[in-house]
């Protein structure tokens, strides 16, 4: 996902590994709300590696402060995972 009116605030210390969040800015429909798109540099669509295998990240959930993880990039979700458990995902140079 690439954004500029994404904003990355740091968060208070808690037991999932969050420690910055993303908010896409949505003032064009409501002033100051931001949509959550993302945690500790890992947006929506980036790829992550999670019980080392490669997942794309379909889902942000602010509820359960997790990312839905797909293998094929698509919804549904088939893993869910804690911001602490996921690496984002850097392609190997030849």
């Amino acid at each position: 996902m690439k954004n500029k009116n994404i904003e990355w605030r740091k968060v208070a210390d808690n037991r999932f590994g969050i420690t910055k969040m993303a908010l896409k800015d949505i003032g064009y429909l409501y002033p100051s709300v931001g949509e959550l798109v993302g945690y500790n540099g890992i947006l929506l669509g980036d790829k992550v590696i999670y019980k080392e295998e490669v997942f794309t990240v379909v889902v942000v959930s602010k509820v359960s402060r997790s990312f839905g993880l797909s293998k094929n990039g698509e919804l549904p979700s088939t893993v869910t995972a804690l911001p602490k458990d996921v690496q984002k995902y850097r392609k190997q140079k030849k």
